[in-house]
């Protein structure tokens, strides 16, 4: 039963919601996310220097130059989803080249997991688009854990180093912290939305 206080609840939060949701608010949850991709990738490339992996720390020089663009970019695009997505195709295969040069224990595969929720958690006008990322993903981490498994195969073996375990560290931390970010915005849009269908009925 919708009662008199939850129809006032809701209100209140709707009216906290929507002074939140501005361009600035907006502009900052973007910019935010994609200074942390930035300042994640500068990490991975001194770590990835300090280990002698040439080949990733030229990949990095160009994931950094890559987030620095974007974070120009979003106060200019107007479809600012469009910078998420292109986003997940740097982290897709930034995760796969890693694999490749680094092994799976490390667990850079875990990143292509990790896009599918955020694929879906978006709010898409492209409805294929998440299904397209997924399937990517998936079939990416099939491929490098099958390859992989053997560190025998990696460009660069790091096994039972000291950076094995740090990269291993690292990438759960920012796994985490991308998917905790994510879904705490994904949690306040979706009761947003849901108050405003209550309290309109």
């Amino acid at each position: 039963m919708y009662t008199k206080e939850k129809y006032e609840k809701d209100i209140l939060f709707i009216e906290r919601i929507e002074r939140l949701i501005s361009r600035r608010i907006e502009f900052l949850a973007y910019f935010f996310a994609l200074s942390a991709c930035l300042a994640a990738h500068t990490l991975y490339l001194v770590l990835f220097y300090m280990a002698g992996i040439k080949d990733m720390v030229i990949f990095n020089v160009f994931s950094i130059l890559f987030y620095a663009s974007t974070i120009v970019l979003v106060k200019r695009v107007k479809e600012k989803l469009n910078l998420v997505y292109a986003s997940i195709a740097e982290i897709i295969v930034h995760a796969s080249a890693a694999t490749a040069c680094v092994g799976w224990t490390s667990d850079f595969g875990m990143f292509l997991l990790m896009v599918i929720p955020i694929a879906y958690l978006m709010p898409n006008k492209n409805k294929k688009a998440p299904f397209i990322v997924m399937g990517v993903s998936i079939i990416l981490y099939g491929i490098l854990k099958y390859i992989y498994r053997d560190p025998g195969y990696t460009v660069y073996n790091i096994e039972n180093t000291p950076y094995e375990t740090v990269f291993y560290a690292i990438n759960i931390s920012i796994g985490s912290f991308v998917l905790i970010y994510v879904t705490t915005i994904y949690t306040y849009m979706n009761r947003y939305t849901e108050c405003r269908l209550n309290s309109s009925g």
